[in-house]
């Protein structure tokens, strides 16, 4: 908070001297109190999440924290109730995800972004280069060789010129050139744990991929443009899990449940 005061940025879309929060246009949702601001600055962090008191009668959708910390879905409605996890036993193992601005003229979407070094390129799905209006610039045929030698055919597909900005507009924008892919990967869960997040926090890092229910993957950057991304800076976490700072903002990778 501190810092964006700082900064003189906008607490809702985080622009820097752009306007203040009452002007902003942004439609910004919080993923746990549904205010109107990202969830990274939302102040409920650093608390429990209470269940739903709401009547039986009435169905509703809360976010709530599961006894190993979890931030969990709870969908009730009548007598019963269903909590949909992203952790097992173990917790799922995390992809380094992030949320970034795309930048197409004068229109920003925010997408989500799978950092991917084990892919040789770098892809944008085919629904939002159409979305975003796209210019293409050539095409390329080439095939993909998947886990298990297994390889799809041989097919043309388009090419973009990205840009990519972090949710925090002090950063630099970033260009590459990505491939159209129709879908590039299915279910990738995210950060639950909020003893994990709050320990990020207490050390100035927050993060654009947190809580239940991720959206999809529209970007992914391979092993092409991820070396590009990286400055140097990590911080162990434990157990397997690193936080890593990237041009575009902090991702983390590895298991999501600790085990203290």
């Amino acid at each position: 908070i501190e810092f964006l005061k700082n900064k003189r940025a906008c607490f809702t879309c985080l622009r820097v001297g752009n306007h203040i929060e009452a002007e902003c246009r942004a439609i910004v949702k919080c993923l746990i109190c549904d205010a109107r601001h990202y969830t990274i600055l939302c102040p409920k962090l650093e608390k429990d999440f209470p269940k739903s008191k709401t009547p039986a009668t009435q169905s509703t959708t809360s976010l709530s924290q599961d006894p190993n910390g979890e931030l969990v879905n709870i969908v009730s409605g009548g007598n019963t109730v269903s909590c949909h996890m992203l952790s097992s036993e173990t917790g799922p193992t995390l992809l380094q995800t992030l949320q970034v601005r795309v930048c197409a003229g004068n229109t920003e979407k925010t997408v989500r972004v799978l950092l991917d070094s084990g892919s040789q390129r770098s892809y944008v799905t085919k629904t939002l280069a159409a979305n975003l209006n796209f210019p293409s610039f050539g095409q390329e045929c080439l095939s993909q060789s998947l886990f298990g030698r297994a390889e799809t055919r041989e097919k043309s597909q388009k090419k973009y010129n990205m840009t990519l900005q972090g949710l925090n507009t002090i950063t630099s924008k970033f260009r590459f050139t990505a491939l159209e892919e129709e879908k590039i990967c299915n279910f990738v869960p995210r950060l639950t744990n909020l003893q994990i997040i709050n320990r990020l926090k207490k050390s100035n890092i927050f993060l654009s991929e947190i809580g239940p229910n991720p959206p999809n993957i529209d970007v992914m950057l391979g092993a092409d443009v991820v070396g590009n991304l990286l400055t140097g800076i990590s911080m162990n976490l434990g157990n397997g899990l690193v936080a890593t700072d990237t041009v575009l903002g902090w991702v983390v990778m590895g298991p999501s449940c600790r085990k203290e």
